[in-house]
């Protein structure tokens, strides 16, 4: 049975967003965020007018393109019951960092650019994003839009290390001891040392060709260590996966002495290092392993809540829109924990289609218009 009224979870967290924006504006805020989660696929302006914005096309427009708001204050207000839940949890809190790119194709389409993609070279837009874990439970943290230094006004350049450094400066929010785990690319000194200098713990692996100093003071490249004999621990990930690691002490310049772990797998060689000398191997390796739940973020809000489906041409519409997606899917992911534990979904999907069967119409259209009231 269809209900008119959204759950209680869910209307809390886009009420705390509701500050800074005009009445007509928390209307349209609702209405979107509805839209990116009810429809399938497709999600414009135009279409989620129509069906959850009383048919204000241009009204709902000026709300992404010109209106004023801003997208990081947007995303402050709904990391605010994240960093709640964080809090209440006595689980170790794991923050990933990634970027990823986000195809577009057409002309004056402003941030544009050529970004490095899991299947190659990726026309479009690009941003750097965060996953808080704990558990099995994941928050989207944060997105920011990282622009080309040729496609980007005079002063404005930010590096992804910039951004990197930003998104772990506003995690200091959490106030809570956290475990930082990256890619090669952001494995810097700068942001090593941001993330020592909070008394945080990070697990990054290292490029093959990076250069360590060794105890008699020589420097060498990472992937030499890998060389002859060394004792291997099996840590089992899965069913059919195992890795074989071993451990050992070097220094990083730029940093100082961290524990690294080479890792093998079948033909794979993979170089880990973490500022916790304590560490067992086999805690280093499963908490790298923690990656890949960014990469499944990035695939789940791509296929479920349009991403990607930002099809005007402004560089401030888009990163609004990437606003907006982090808030449905945060929203979406509290209700589902609100649920009692056997009525859970346990992947986005599942989770989407129980709001929809709940809340929704047939893919999200049906009738002319849905809708939907937000619990005072």
């Amino acid at each position: 049975m269809r209900r008119n009224t959204l759950p209680v979870v869910f209307s809390s967290v886009l009420r705390r967003c509701f500050s800074g924006f005009t009445r007509p504006c928390q209307e349209h805020l609702v209405g979107y965020v509805l839209g990116l989660i009810l429809m399938v696929r497709f999600r414009s302006v135009r279409r989620i007018a129509q069906h959850l914005a009383g048919g204000a096309v241009d009204a709902l427009h000026y709300f992404v393109h010109d209106a004023v708001w801003r997208a990081a204050s947007l995303i402050s207000a709904v990391q605010q019951p994240v960093i709640e839940a964080l809090r209440r949890t006595q689980e170790r809190v794991v923050l990933i960092l990634d970027d990823t790119p986000i195809e577009r194709r057409g002309r004056h389409i402003e941030g544009s650019g050529i970004h490095h993609g899991p299947k190659g070279l990726v026309a479009g837009l690009c941003a750097v994003t965060a996953v808080v874990r704990f558990g099995t439970t994941s928050f989207f943290w944060n997105v920011l839009g990282y622009r080309p230094k040729g496609n980007c006004p005079r002063g404005e350049f930010r590096s992804k290390i910039d951004l990197a450094e930003a998104v772990l400066m506003d995690a200091a929010r959490i106030a809570r001891r956290l475990t930082v785990v990256m890619d090669s690319w952001y494995a810097c000194g700068r942001i090593l040392r941001r993330i020592h200098g909070s008394g945080w713990t990070f697990v990054t692996a290292l490029k093959k060709n990076r250069l360590v100093c060794l105890e008699n003071g020589r420097k060498t490249r990472v992937a030499n260590l890998a060389k002859g004999p060394h004792r291997y621990v099996r840590v089992r990930l899965s069913a059919k996966r195992i890795i074989r690691a071993s451990e050992r002490l070097v220094e990083l310049p730029k940093f100082g002495v961290v524990k690294l772990v080479i890792g093998r797998s079948r033909d794979e060689k993979r170089y880990i290092v973490t500022n916790d000398l304590e560490m067992p191997v086999d805690e280093v390796v499963r908490l790298y392993a923690e990656r890949c739940w960014i990469d499944t973020l990035h695939r789940d809000v791509k296929q479920h809540l349009g991403l990607g489906e930002m099809y005007g041409r402004s560089w401030q519409a888009a990163q609004r829109h990437w606003a907006l997606v982090l808030t449905a899917y945060n929203a979406l992911i509290l209700w589902n924990r609100a649920l009692p534990r056997r009525e859970r979904g346990r992947t986005l999907g599942e989770v989407l289609r129980l709001f929809r069967d709940r809340f929704g119409a047939h893919h999200g259209l049906g009738p002319p218009e849905i809708r939907l009231r937000l619990v005072a």
